[in-house]
């Protein structure tokens, strides 16, 4: 399967690439949709093994140096409970023995992107993602990982690595996702 999009980014990004492992089929919508909106957050073990294990994973989980994820709005975080995506960052990263650190914040609200269609979900998070203050990794020269679950158009990740690389522009930025959907 391909896990792979980076051909398909647009030619000025801020992310190296982005890997994605499975197909956002009926199987995968039904796990997330339970998980985000079902608030299972005991799910987010799951997710992470599905990523884990799958054979592609094996070929890349070396190259990182600290794994990060896509932030939640505070509004969202309130209504959910948790963030699922720092879920899923937290377990892989301690699977692996990785530093996990929180090194981006979504600083407006902004509509859930699955209500937005292609032209509206790129600017739809626009300038609502900013580094947070004083990390406790220095991110100079290294490899960061963002873990998010679903990608559809690439804004996410794209506007959390624009984020990340104001401030550390020697910084080489990767996406990570459960599955791909139609965007």
């Amino acid at each position: 399967p391909q896990w792979s999009i980076e051909s398909e980014l647009k030619s000025q990004t801020a992310l190296e690439k982005v890997f994605y492992f499975y197909k956002y089929d009926s199987l995968i919508h039904k796990l997330i949709i339970k998980y985000k909106y079902g608030f299972a957050f005991e799910l987010s073990g799951i997710i992470a093994e599905l990523i884990l294990n799958s054979n592609e994973y094996n070929q890349i989980c070396d190259r990182f140096d600290v794994i990060t994820y896509a932030p939640s709005s505070k509004q969202r975080l309130n209504w959910r409970g948790f963030n699922h995506t720092k879920r899923i960052a937290e377990q892989i990263a301690t699977s692996l023995n990785i530093p996990y650190c929180e090194t981006i914040v979504k600083v407006r609200n902004t509509k859930a992107q699955i209500e937005l269609k292609r032209e509206k979900r790129l600017e739809n998070l626009t300038n609502s993602i900013v580094i947070q203050e004083n990390l406790p990794i220095d991110l100079s020269n290294k490899n960061i990982l963002i873990i998010d679950d679903i990608l559809t158009t690439g804004a996410t990740l794209e506007e959390c690595a624009l984020a990340i690389k104001l401030k550390y522009p020697d910084c080489k930025v990767f996406g990570m996702c459960l599955a791909r959907g139609e965007g």
